[in-house]
């Protein structure tokens, strides 16, 4: 198979780079031929067209009652794949007999099977409810954004609560603190205070915790704010 990560970064397809892909194919690649996926873009032509039978139709009917179909010839409903536009559509204007959407639906060269895109999240399920094993995998989990690890000390996972409340006061204290403005880094009392009284510290750690975190170059005396 042909190394596809250059399309992970796409967020929707045309029906031939889906079924393109699905066979492990690079459809980016010189010598590409459509020919070989032209099965499954068939399929998926078929699949695309039901969802626009069914909706011009009886756009009431509900997709997943597939028993109400005889007039898809018994096609599960689940089979039906619908494009990113027409899912736009559909949420943004619903279905009605002379709006933008049965406009749209209705006009053969805007609707048509060519000019759709189709997202991750239909093409992993579309594929998934016909049963077909993909060679690359649309499945769009990884692109969700993931929790940034908790910020780790240079000591790794090393703990113990005098640098808990090290920690504590940093964040508190020294996040927003600007070296070009020296009346922005708090003063070493509050910095006590604060752990003594809200994190019960003894006295002698709280001092040694606030001259550990403040800046070496840092002027003492008397500051003016910028």
């Amino acid at each position: 198979m042909a190394d596809l990560s250059n399309w992970n970064i796409a967020v929707d397809f045309t029906g031939e780079e889906a079924a393109a892909l699905a066979l492990g194919i690079d459809p980016s690649k010189p010598g590409y031929t459509s020919s070989v996926v032209k099965p499954l873009i068939t399929r998926m032509q078929f699949s695309y067209q039901k969802k626009i039978d069914f909706q011009l139709h009886d756009p009431d009917l509900e997709v997943e009652d597939s028993s109400l179909h005889n007039w898809t010839d018994d096609f599960d409903a689940s089979h039906m794949l619908i494009s990113v536009e027409h899912q736009k559509m559909l949420d943004a204007f619903g279905w009605d007999e002379v709006g933008p959407y049965s406009s749209w639906i209705a006009n053969a060269r805007l609707s048509s099977f060519n000019r759709q895109r189709f997202s991750r999240e239909e093409l992993t399920r579309w594929f998934n409810a016909i049963g077909y094993k993909s060679l690359y995998s649309f499945d769009c989990s990884y692109l969700v954004p993931k929790t940034a690890d908790p910020i780790k000390w240079p000591w790794g996972n090393h703990q113990t609560k005098a640098l808990e409340h090290l920690a504590e006061a940093a964040q508190k204290f020294w996040s927003t603190y600007d070296p070009s403005d020296p009346y922005s880094a708090p003063k070493n009392e509050t910095v006590v205070r604060w752990l003594t009284t809200e994190r019960e510290v003894s006295e002698v750690m709280a001092k040694s915790i606030a001259s550990m975190l403040r800046p070496d170059n840092l002027p003492t005396g008397p500051r003016k704010r910028k």
